[in-house]
């Protein structure tokens, strides 16, 4: 027999069917229940008050019209509950429904915060849909490894790690979020497209190693943390208001083609190391390109920079097809770190397979400013003026 802990006075038989085939003496009424549950923002003890307790492993379902809240840990480990539904509830706390493995069906319509790790590796659930919240903590749905789509239409805010490792993660739809945390869909393998239109800021390793991904649609977003798209399959990137893509932001992205951020600033270390595909760069707003952020990019043939002040060490070490860089908008010359930023390239290399050279465009007012400036004089034969 399914046991089913609920306040709805409709089940009334089946609690006291709970009662008698447990042995208990006495009425058990479904106020009783209500109690248990408003209980736990106050004592913190045990889902059902001291002699009420039902063996975690029976309970199937918890039904409840009228509780507001749910304490931590208050369903945590119960491995037969199949079905969770709080229709008035706002708030779930820590651990709520941590490892409840069995768990495939949640109803929280009025649900507006998710606590850390209140369904951590719930590994039956296989959608959320949770029409009213506004904020997931970190690790919400961290490892359920069967949740295919994820429904949150006014949350602003997920935490770090919210639906990490969620493997079977296909399809979200947050269009109100505004910021994504720390790890939140690493390792969603299956994850093919996202979109944001409201996201300003994207944290670290975000969405590391989402292999399927392929299109990011993030039209506000400012900065782009720390390995946030290294290893997806991203083909482009549009990112309008990006002015920040931080280190090893997209390393790894071997079949992005094309990226587009007319505001970027700053391209951090290793920013687009090992992006194999990428053919053409234009940065019109960057004046820092960092240590390593193009290096291996073994396609990237055309490099254009008109507001640079500062290129780094190895920035564009072994783009083996670089024939050009377009510096003829520069108003000052910028700062080069070593020679080694162009070392592998046609830029740089005395004789090359194909017998052609590659170039660097300069103004013409800045022509001998270049040709003399501490380590861009190495590449003087490399230099035509614009």
């Amino acid at each position: 027999m399914a046991l089913v802990m609920t306040d709805d006075r409709n089940y009334a038989a089946i609690a006291s069917a709970i009662r008698s085939k447990n042995g208990y003496a006495g009425t058990y009424t479904p106020n009783l229940m209500a109690n248990a549950i408003y209980a736990l923002s106050v004592s913190g003890a045990t889902v059902l008050n001291a002699g009420d307790a039902i063996a975690m492993g029976e309970l199937s379902e918890a039904r409840f019209c009228s509780a507001s809240y749910i304490r931590s840990s208050a369903f945590m480990s119960y491995a037969g509950l199949a079905v969770a539904d709080f229709p008035l509830c706002t708030n779930i706390g820590m651990y709520a429904f941590a490892a409840c493995s069995s768990l495939s069906e949640v109803n929280f319509p009025a649900c507006v915060s998710i606590d850390v790790d209140a369904f951590l590796q719930c590994t039956s659930l296989s959608e959320a849909s949770f029409p009213s919240c506004v904020t997931v903590g970190s690790s919400a749905f961290a490892n359920c490894s069967r949740m295919t789509s994820v429904d949150f239409p006014l949350c602003v805010a997920i935490g770090q790690h919210a639906f990490y490792g969620c493997s079977s993660l296909s399809e979200i739809a947050m269009p109100s979020c505004e910021y994504v945390g720390f790890s939140a869909f690493s390792g969603c393998t299956r994850l093919a497209s996202i979109s944001l239109p409201q996201c300003t800021s994207i944290a670290g390793y975000a969405f590391m190693r989402c292999s399927a991904l392929s299109l990011a649609y993030i039209p506000l977003c400012e900065t782009i943390g720390q390995n946030a798209f290294a290893y997806c399959g991203l083909t482009s990137i549009a990112a309008p208001a990006c002015v920040v893509v931080s280190q090893s932001a997209f390393t790894g992205c071997d079949s992005l083609e094309a990226a587009s951020m007319p505001l970027c600033e700053t391209i951090g270390g290793y920013g687009f190391y090992g992006c194999s595909s990428l053919s053409s760069v234009h940065l019109p707003s960057c004046t820092f390109v960092d240590y390593y952020a193009f290096a291996h990019c073994q396609n990237l043939s055309y490099a254009r920079l008109p507001a640079i002040q500062t290129i780094g060490s190895s920035a564009f070490l072994n783009c083996s097809t670089l024939m050009t860089l377009d510096l003829q908008d520069v108003g000052s010359v910028p700062a080069l770190s070593s020679t080694n930023a162009f070392g592998g390239t046609p830029i740089y290399s005395t004789s090359t397979t194909t017998g052609a050279f590659g170039r660097i465009i300069v103004p013409s007012s800045l022509y001998g400013s270049f040709v003399s400036a501490s380590v861009w004089s190495t590449f003087s034969a490399r230099m035509v003026s614009s």
